[in-house]
């Protein structure tokens, strides 16, 4: 009898085939700057650097031993919280579609395994990791670079894979890979691979500027704040000297270089409370914009320079007083960053305290250092701005259902006695100023060279009364946002207040 016909093969057979291949293809997906936009060995570093310095020195030993041991040393003593970290969300999508695919997907890293699985198990989106220490080598070896082509070759054997990476240490597994992911990448990277004939796609475009975002970081519109500087010049009716300015500006620039340092330290101490935050995620430091090592660089930087700026015109008014005052604010504000701003209560008087010494600073750069008055009113002042400046973020935080503010010793139920307390020391820095222009009342006498009509004077009480009212107005209402003082200064009915109150000073004269 004639065998029977062999079945036929179905038209589809070869591309079903094909989709399986493709199913059984590895993705290895790279941490450090891609699956997350930091380093984690810089993140355990620097928590590790809050909670023991003396740990981070004792670390740094095991380099004698190479790099795979001392991240492992750091990772020991400090592992990273995966819970905080700025994950990508362009990576998360081609891990979840690949997962979807039913391809396995392999967690591929220069970091320490022991931070690695820690990210593994948080996700729960990986079926391997490959990273430093993960004791597939008898001898520990940095996984980077070739040494991490050799790692997967040994865990995937000898068959395609994706691969998703950031950086020039990933050039050797984007050219081995079957597709190569880019994450961030400088784009003459993606045009050579593109020109050695490799596949690429750009998961996230070229980096923006590190330097666009460093100035971001320094936060130059925080540097309005150190206009108070010009305050005792304006009390002291010498605006219009010129030898003047020529000393306030550059006393300026020595507060703006100050502030930018201790804004970048506070940044890098509050990263994991700035992380879980609606705002402050966005800030560079927190999205992973701009790398840790940049900002540990550019604090010294800004310090060199205050106390250059600070100590040439020191030495132009042939005192050390602006040093000195420098360095009072300078240690008043790290200790805010680094502890004060914990402590309820210690920390807005702190706050209150730093704007207070900007005044001293402007008085002591044009030789008209400031009354024991306006000392005691800005003192209630921004006593209050500080008060309303914890009150939003506490009310921000009620909002979105939490009751601790991250970071800070307040809770949600404190909201009523810091609105309370806020208004009280507004109210007060008015009844000082009442108490100035009363010169009979406070028995003392104002300057008759300032003002020849001291009693029209009495006609900024109100505009101070209606200005801290609507302020706090404007936090109960929960149309405040951010720093008190950045909102007035960029408020049209607080410009028109203050040439209202120029005129009124001006009509005294």
């Amino acid at each position: 009898m004639p065998e029977p016909d062999a079945p036929p093969i179905p038209a589809d057979a070869d591309e079903t085939a094909a989709t399986d291949h493709a199913a059984s293809i590895p993705l290895c997906v790279d941490l450090d700057g891609s699956l997350v936009a930091t380093d984690t060995l810089w993140e355990s570093c620097l928590q590790l650097v809050q909670r023991n310095p003396l740990a981070l020195l004792s670390a740094l030993k095991t380099l004698s031993d190479g790099r795979a041991a001392f991240k492992q040393r750091v990772s020991d003593v400090s592992p990273v919280d995966p819970t905080v970290l700025p994950y990508r969300p362009e990576v998360l999508t081609i891990i979840e579609a690949a997962r979807e695919e039913g391809r396995p997907v392999w967690l591929a890293t220069g970091a320490d395994v022991a931070n690695a699985r820690a990210v593994a198990d948080h996700l729960g989106l990986f079926d391997g990791v490959s990273a430093t220490n993960d004791g597939s080598t008898d001898t520990p070896v940095n996984n980077v670079g070739p040494a991490k082509l050799d790692a997967l070759r040994a865990h995937l054997g000898d068959v395609p894979f994706d691969y998703v990476g950031d950086s020039t240490q990933d050039l050797a597994l984007w050219k081995a890979a079957r597709t190569a992911y880019t994450v961030g990448a400088a784009s003459h990277h993606t045009r050579d691979l593109r020109d050695e004939g490799v596949n690429v796609h750009a998961l996230v475009p070229d980096r923006t500027s590190r330097w666009g975002s460093l100035f971001k970081a320094i936060r130059p519109h925080q540097w309005a704040k150190n206009l108070l500087l010009l305050l005792p010049m304006m009390t002291g009716m010498a605006v219009g000297d010129l030898s003047r300015w020529a000393l306030v500006i550059p006393a300026i620039a020595a507060f703006c270089l100050a502030g930018s340092a201790v804004y970048l330290t506070n940044d890098l101490i509050d990263l994991p409370a700035d992380r879980q935050h609606p705002r402050k995620s966005k800030r560079p430091l927190a999205a992973g914009k701009l790398p840790i090592p940049w900002a540990l660089l550019a604090i010294p930087v800004c310090l060199l320079g205050a106390f250059v700026v600070a100590g040439l015109l020191s030495w132009k008014l042939g005192s050390s007083s602006f040093v000195a005052v420098v360095a009072v604010y300078l240690v008043t504000a790290m200790s805010y960053a680094l502890h004060i701003k914990g402590i309820a209560m210690l920390d807005v008087i702190c706050l209150a305290l730093l704007y207070v010494l900007r005044i001293i600073a402007g008085g002591i750069a044009v030789g008209l250092f400031p009354t024991a008055w306006l000392l005691a009113f800005g003192s209630f002042l921004f006593l209050s701005l500080a008060f309303a400046k914890r009150y939003s973020e506490l009310a921000m935080i009620l909002d979105r259902g939490d009751t601790q503010a991250a970071g800070r010793n307040y809770r949600t139920d404190d909201i009523p006695l810091v609105m309370m307390m806020g208004v009280i020391a507004g109210y007060l820095s008015v009844l000082v100023l009442a108490f100035y222009i009363n010169r009979d009342l406070a028995g003392d006498s104002l300057h008759e060279d300032l003002y020849a009509h001291p009693e029209r004077l009495w006609l900024v009480t109100p505009i101070m009364l209606y200005w801290i009212s609507r302020l706090w107005f404007r936090a109960h209402r929960r149309t405040l946002r951010g720093d008190p003082l950045l909102f007035a200064m960029s408020d049209p009915v607080t410009y028109g207040l203050v040439g209202l109150t120029a005129a009124i000073a001006a009509w005294a004269h």
